[in-house]
C-alpha cells in the first residue's frame, strides 16, 4: 500500500517531534504493510510555516531508515489554502507531492463551497491538481456529500482518512465515509498519521474494511492503484532537489 498522507516527519509541525518518534512511527508502517510514504508536513499561516531547508535534510536523514524497513519516501506538504498558493506552488516554496503535478490541499471546516472551487480552480488553470485531504471533515459535504462529484469532474481527487473509514474518528465520520464509498466519491485512503498512539498509522486496518465491505477491486484502487498514479506524476517533472 501506498500512504500520501503523513506527518512523520520530525519537529516540523504537529505530528512526530523527535527522529524516534519518527523512526517508530516507519516501523508502525511496516507492520501495516506500507511500502511507500509521503511525507506531508503542514503548511499554514501563522502556525505552521513549513521551514523547507530544514524538511529536505530530514527527509533524507529518514530515507535509509525507511529503506530498512522496506518503504520508501517521497517529499510533499499538506498546504492549508491561502491565497499565495499559486505563488508558493508554482516557486516550489511548499512541495507537491512527489514534486508532482498533485497537492494535498487542506482548508478550513466552515470554508464553503464557492471557495473551495476557486482554490481547486486556480491550481488547475496552473496544471496541478488538488488532493483535497480529509474531505469528510469539511462542513460543506457533511452537509451535501454528493458535491464531491464536482470536484472529481474537474479533476481534483478525493482523500479519505482511514481513521475515519474505521470509526476511530467518531460514528458520524464513520457513517459519512461509507455514505461516500458507497457512491463510489473517494478516490485515495491515506494514513493522516500523527503519532503512534491515538492517531497512528491503520491504513492496513482500513484496507482490511474497504475490502470486506466494497470488494478487493475497490480497496485495491484507493489504498494501491490511484496513489501510485500520484507518485508516478511526479516522475515527469525535472529539477528535484530532495531525492
Amino acid at each position: 500500500m501506498i500512504d500520501i498522507h503523513s506527518h512523520l516527519l520530525y519537529g516540523v509541525d504537529d505530528g512526530a517531534k523527535t527522529p524516534e518518534d519518527s523512526l517508530k512511527m516507519l516501523e508502525q508502517a511496516a507492520e501495516q504493510e506500507i511500502t511507500d510514504i509521503v511525507l506531508t508536513p503542514h503548511y499554514r499561516t501563522g502556525l505552521f510555516p513549513y521551514p523547507l531547508e530544514v524538511i529536505k535534510e530530514r527527509f533524507l536523514e529518514l530515507v535509509p531508515l525507511a529503506k530498512n524497513l522496506g518503504i520508501t519516501l517521497h517529499p510533499g506538504c499538506e498546504y492549508f489554502a491561502d491565497s499565495r498558493i499559486i505563488e508558493h506552488i508554482t516557486t516550489g516554496r511548499c512541495l507537491t507531492l512527489n514534486e508532482g503535478e498533485y497537492i494535498l490541499l487542506e482548508f478550513d471546516y466552515k470554508t464553503d463551497y464557492n471557495s473551495i472551487r476557486s482554490f481547486a480552480e486556480s491550481c488547475i488553470f496552473c496544471g496541478f491538481y488538488p488532493v483535497i485531504a480529509h474531505a469528510e471533515r469539511y462542513e460543506v459535504f457533511i452537509k451535501e456529500f454528493g458535491l464531491l462529484s464536482d470536484f472529481r469532474k474537474m479533476g481534483c481527487l478525493v482523500q479519505l482518512n482511514a481513521d475515519s473509514i474505521l470509526g476511530v474518528s467518531g460514528g458520524p465520520a464513520k457513517r459519512l465515509c461509507r455514505r461516500i464509498l458507497k457512491k463510489e466519491l473517494a478516490d485515495i485512503i491515506a494514513s493522516d498519521c500523527h503519532d503512534t498512539g491515538e492517531r497512528g498509522n491503520r491504513l492496513r486496518d482500513g484496507y482490511l474494511y474497504v475490502e470486506k465491505r466494497f470488494g478487493s477491486d475497490t480497496a485495491k484502487r484507493l489504498f494501491v492503484k490511484n496513489p501510485a498514479k500520484i507518485l508516478a506524476s511526479g516522475e515527469f517533472f525535472v529539477g528535484k532537489s530532495t531525492q
